[in-house]
């Protein structure tokens, strides 16, 4: 009975108004969320106060939803490929995640705007590959 009052609190209680036909929100806030934790303990050295890991906690969030959008946009693109059509969505949300996380990192880290893009670049290299595989 208790389960129940959860059923639409991802719509504020409202599924009539607030709809998600294709289910794909929960995958962005699951993907957000893991983003956080990943990223912040991954980070957790380089904190030095409250703003610096809210920083970081951000930019999990921000690198994560994104990489989420993108396997689940890419799925449904490259269904019709087969066996290359994981590799080509492992690579894209490899780059995605490493790019937008190394990027934002390097920034919060006190580097230049160029930098932070050399990183991200960096970044989205290695998780492209690693994610193709």
């Amino acid at each position: 009975m208790y389960y129940r009052l959860y059923w639409y609190t991802y719509a504020l209680n409202n599924p009539l108004i607030y709809t998600d036909p294709s289910g794909e929100f929960l995958q962005y806030i699951l993907g957000a969320i893991i983003g956080d934790v990943v990223n912040l303990g991954m980070n957790a050295d380089n904190i030095d106060n409250l703003w610096q890991a809210l920083g970081y906690f951000s930019v999990g969030a921000a690198s994560g939803a994104p990489t989420a959008a993108v396997g689940v946009g890419l799925s449904s693109m490259v269904r019709t490929i087969g066996f290359k059509g994981g590799a080509i969505i492992g690579s894209a949300t490899g780059f995605a995640g490493g790019f937008s996380g190394g990027t934002c990192n390097a920034l919060i880290g006190g580097v230049t705007f160029g930098n932070g893009l050399k990183s991200g670049a960096i970044g989205g290299l290695i998780g492209g590959v690693i994610g193709g595989y």
